[in-house]
């Protein structure tokens, strides 16, 4: 009986190993996208909490995705070609919420879906 039970919980084990791996490709961390809506290569960090992450650069017209395992409000920094910094204002973040924000000469707009 005690092997049963053991086999039993073995292969529930397994079997929620299983779906957490196969569902993981869907259920992202935060994911946030910037959009270079200037005619110029710019630079993007992003801030949140105590913490500060460079992104990189953006050539004009492109947009860059990625992704932060938190939950908190999100400001994004923004150093232009000509070394101006403008940053957006904060913008609350969670799991499977999609933030943008869309940099010009002298704004960052940011919304979420």
């Amino acid at each position: 009986m005690k092997r049963m039970l053991l086999s039993v919980g073995i292969l529930a084990g397994i079997g929620v190993a299983l779906l957490a791996g196969f569902l993981s490709p869907f259920v992202d961390a935060s994911n946030l996208e910037a959009m270079n809506r200037t005619a110029a290569p710019i630079e993007l960090t992003v801030s949140w909490r105590d913490h500060t992450r460079s992104i990189g650069g953006i050539a004009p017209g492109e947009t860059l995705a990625f992704a932060i395992d938190d939950e908190a409000a999100i400001t994004f920094i923004v150093e232009h070609a000509d070394g101006k910094i403008i940053e957006s204002d904060p913008m609350y973040f969670t799991p499977g919420l999609v933030v943008r924000a869309e940099v010009h000469d002298a704004i960052i707009k940011v919304d979420y879906e």
